[in-house]
């Protein structure tokens, strides 16, 4: 059953998706190398920690830069303008999201 309601409308057009990867431990589970074994990281929030996995894949098009409605930056700073530059050598459209922040 899919959980539309846990993401403001506005996100649809992300069409998000999230990659998943259970790695069963205990008995009858395949020996060590039967398999591709990825390092667990970890990170912390403010009440927990959070397992994570890291992987990599090749560079996507940047096509715009949208802030988040509460971000300290703003669209006309020179320092992220900078940063675009020398990251992918030409300029996006930046811009405030108009998503509402969570109370």
């Amino acid at each position: 059953m899919a959980a539309a309601w846990l993401k403001n409308p506005a996100f649809k057009a992300e069409d998000e998706w999230r990659l998943i990867l259970f790695e069963p431990y205990g008995g009858g589970v395949p020996p060590e190398g039967a398999g591709v074994k990825i390092p667990t990281l970890f990170r912390s929030t403010v009440d927990r920690i959070v397992p994570y996995k890291e992987i990599t894949y090749g560079a996507l098009p940047l096509r715009e830069i949208v802030l988040g409605a509460s971000a300290d930056i703003q669209p006309q700073d020179r320092a992220l303008e900078v940063l675009v530059n020398e990251a992918i050598g030409n300029q996006v459209p930046v811009r405030i999201s108009d998503v509402p922040v969570r109370p």
